[in-house]
């Protein structure tokens, strides 16, 4: 035992957990600080009713999630069918099947999904990845519009705050197979 004991004192791992114990509980009573205020929904269907408000972030996993209420944080959400017709006053990270949003997003989206529809209002970036992503006639985006699409995607959002399209005279660069290669073409 005492060849142990001064092997170990030898080598610095007596001193190393004496002086790093106390940082690894102080970081153990911290950790549950940040989790509590979050509302995590988990089942096979998952929803926020029209009249119902989450006054912080919203984790929802499911098959599916509709969201019509108001989320006062940011929406994390992972699930086949996706709707989020409610406003979400921070950010939205969803990954799903099908991904509809038509509510006012305050901040970002970030979204993976095999059909992705965007018609609802943005303040900030929207980064989609998505075999078909659609960006509806009633969306805005208040940034950058960053797409990757392995089918055709079809844009018809005012992308920029003031920015005006003229139409093209072959054919209309908002409807275009290839999203990333039109979006280089554009004047911005």
């Amino acid at each position: 035992m005492e060849a142990y004991d001064h092997a170990m004192r030898g080598r610095g791992g007596i001193r190393m957990i004496r002086l790093g114990a106390p940082f690894i509980v102080a970081i153990a009573a911290l950790a549950p600080l940040g989790v509590v205020a979050a509302d995590v929904r988990q089942g096979p269907q998952v929803g926020v009713g029209a009249g119902d408000s989450i006054q912080d972030d919203l984790y929802a996993f499911a098959g599916t999630i509709d969201v019509a209420g108001t989320i006062n944080g940011s929406l994390v959400a992972a699930g086949g069918t996706i709707t989020i017709s409610g406003p979400v006053h921070r950010d939205v990270m969803v990954s799903g099947g099908n991904i509809t949003i038509t509510g006012r997003v305050d901040g970002s989206i970030r979204a993976a999904g095999g059909t992705v529809t965007i018609s609802g209002p943005v303040g900030e970036d929207v980064v989609v990845v998505g075999g078909t992503v659609s960006i509806g006639p009633s969306a805005t985006i208040g940034r950058d519009l960053l797409l990757g699409t392995g089918d055709a995607a079809a844009i018809d959002a005012a992308i920029v705050e003031g920015y005006a399209r003229a139409p093209a005279p072959e054919r209309d660069p908002w409807a275009f197979e290839g999203a990333l290669a039109a979006i280089k073409a554009e004047p911005w």
